[in-house]
């Protein structure tokens, strides 16, 4: 079982196409002998969470549900986090890692750099949820939210303009602008540094895979990641970003197929 994380809210469809490349490769290559999990697999209009943390417990718990299921699954999951997602994961690494086999983590937020000092304005501005119902029409353009200031930077391919704009819809929502606020307002670095202090307890093998060109993730950022666990490894995609699992998905597959052998019993 392998539950996926990713950085982008919206409803459980936006998730799984954004994690499809990387899924299909997978199937490929394992003949079909995957099933996977997108979390947090709310989205925004039922977020209560105030922090990291919280998503992260909220993992786990999906974890201990699965493990409920009648149908024969795994004692342990490998978790895969990429952007925000990387952030949740590394709270479950920092703490109870029981359900844990193994992980992999692509460009995401770590230790102090949470968020990148590039990107803290535009982190800033959820924390207003009248400030965000004025960028949301024009938020509508594709021009505009594939440009330098939205999530252009974060791609080294083209966008698919229908999920980017799936990962926007949510804003349009009252309540939910509310909730995000809420969640932007009470998110602090710290919890990061506070879970980092714990890596060295997980001993299960973790991936860093690591996008070169990522703008605001640098690959001393990954470095710094593969360094703080027992027994992970480093590996860098030239030319990606942060969207590792669009732009490059059998890179992303095969590192996760990977950890998975690694922690195969």
């Amino acid at each position: 079982m392998l539950p996926l994380a990713n950085g982008r809210k919206g409803p459980f469809p936006a998730q799984f196409y954004y994690w499809r490349p990387t899924f299909k490769n997978l199937l490929r290559s394992s003949g079909g002998r995957v099933s996977t999990d997108s979390a947090p697999r709310q989205d925004l209009s039922d977020v209560r969470q105030t922090s990291r943390r919280n998503a992260g417990d909220e993992l786990v718990e999906d974890l201990d549900h699965l493990g409920t299921r009648p149908r024969p699954v795994c004692r342990f999951r490998d978790v895969q986090g990429n952007d925000t997602g990387g952030a949740i994961c590394q709270v479950m690494l920092g703490g109870d890692t029981s359900r844990i086999g193994a992980a992999v983590l692509t460009n995401c937020d770590a230790f102090g750099t949470f968020p990148p000092r590039a990107l803290a304005p535009l982190f800033r501005a959820p924390r207003h949820p009248g400030l965000v119902a004025g960028l949301v029409p024009a938020l509508r353009s594709e021009k505009v939210r594939h440009g330098p200031l939205a999530f252009g930077p974060l791609s080294s391919g083209p966008l698919d303009p229908d999920l980017t704009g799936s990962w926007m819809q949510p804003l349009a929502s009252k309540a939910i602008r509310r909730d995000l606020a809420r969640f932007a307002r009470h998110v602090n670095p710290r919890v990061l540094l506070d879970a980092a202090s714990q890596f060295g307890q997980f001993t299960g093998p973790v991936r860093i895979l690591w996008g070169e060109d990522d703008p605001f993730f640098r690959t001393r950022l990954g470095q710094q990641l593969s360094e703080a666990f027992p027994h992970a490894s480093l590996t860098t995609v030239p030319a990606g970003r942060t969207f590792l699992p669009l732009d490059h998905p059998d890179v992303v597959a095969s590192e996760i197929a990977a950890a998975a052998f690694d922690a195969a019993p």
